[in-house]
């Protein structure tokens, strides 16, 4: 390490890189018992997280992470610098290809487990709020770490965290359930570990029993029927969110993916044709209905498909 720190400074990135390099695995490997050389080290690779080489800085991310191979008394030492570190690696200026969002939201999955609740209960809005925009990135990885750190999260919902986190969980529920019948199946299985993650944080038993039964990771999800005996529970146990949660289908479909249009089309379907009449104040019906006939105009034939199918759904509605 006294040999190698002074090249931290050299002009060359390629050099930066290579000294980063070797720091990041001294702390994976557990190389330094002594406190005081970890102490410098993780300061030195602090230091780093903003040098000008996108590639320095994304492996000071992966070197911070890396003392979770230390265990949880070690990543307590340190959650205090660890944690705004791995959070504003999220949103890294240069980070065109998501490689520094991903390596940001690996290594968080990594320390997370290890933190407690009074380390994470400051910041935890936040981290829900800034690993949200991941949930819709293009590489499908890059989502899927996202959902599970979403799921990690589950570990804060008791005690002072549990009104913040019931909020994020039902804020998030809607993402969550379209992905889970997305085009990568990696996704898919974050997505229902993550559910039954949050499941009991939701405030619903027949919601929380449907994800404990029927989200099985290695098992395929019969997607349409599930929605729709969720949905009945869902417009009955949280009738002030229904709203939220169409509305919040309806902001998917324009996504990239045709999957999660098509789920979000037949979701709304599935909840509006469960909707208790008492209820229908609760809903602009006259709008959601609009945004289903302009899919019908200008969409592609799957997504067209899909809204046919959810305004035949509508029948019972007056």
């Amino acid at each position: 390490m006294t040999a190698l720190r002074p090249h931290l400074a050299s002009i060359y990135d390629n050099q930066r890189v290579v000294v980063t390099a070797f720091m990041a695995e001294f702390v994976r490997m557990r190389c330094l018992d002594n406190t005081q050389t970890m102490d410098s080290l993780i300061s030195t690779l602090m230091g780093k997280t903003v040098d000008s080489s996108v590639t320095v800085r994304k492996l000071c991310i992966r070197g911070l992470s890396n003392v979770s191979t230390s265990g949880s008394i070690m990543v307590q030492r340190f959650a205090v610098s660890l944690l705004p570190a791995l959070v504003a690696a999220l949103d890294d200026r240069d980070d065109v290809t998501d490689n520094m969002t991903l390596e940001s939201l690996t290594g968080l999955n990594k320390i997370v487990p290890h933190l407690n609740e009074e380390s994470v209960s400051p910041i935890l809005i936040n981290l829900a709020m800034r690993v949200r925009p991941a949930f819709e990135k293009e590489r499908g990885i890059v989502r899927a770490e996202a959902f599970t750190l979403f799921g990690e999260l589950s570990k804060f919902g008791d005690g002072a965290s549990k009104e913040a986190f019931e909020e994020q969980a039902h804020t998030n529920l809607i993402t969550l359930l379209l992905h889970l019948n997305e085009e990568d199946d990696v996704v898919v299985k974050a997505c229902k570990n993550s559910l039954k993650r949050i499941g009991p944080y939701l405030g619903s038993d027949g919601a929380n029993n449907m994800f404990q039964k029927h989200l099985i990771t290695d098992a395929r999800l019969h997607y349409g029927d599930f929605i729709n005996d969720l949905s009945k529970i869902l417009v009955v146990d949280f009738e002030s969110k229904i709203n939220m949660y169409i509305m919040s289908n309806v902001s998917f479909f324009k996504s990239r993916s045709l999957a999660v249009q098509r789920n979000a089309v037949l979701f709304v379907g599935y909840m509006l044709s469960a909707l208790p009449t008492s209820a229908h104040y609760t809903v602009s019906i006259d709008t959601v209905v609009g945004f289903l006939l302009k899919l019908l105009k200008d969409s592609p034939t799957p997504v067209k498909i899909s809204a046919a199918e959810a305004l035949g759904m509508l029948h019972n509605l007056e």
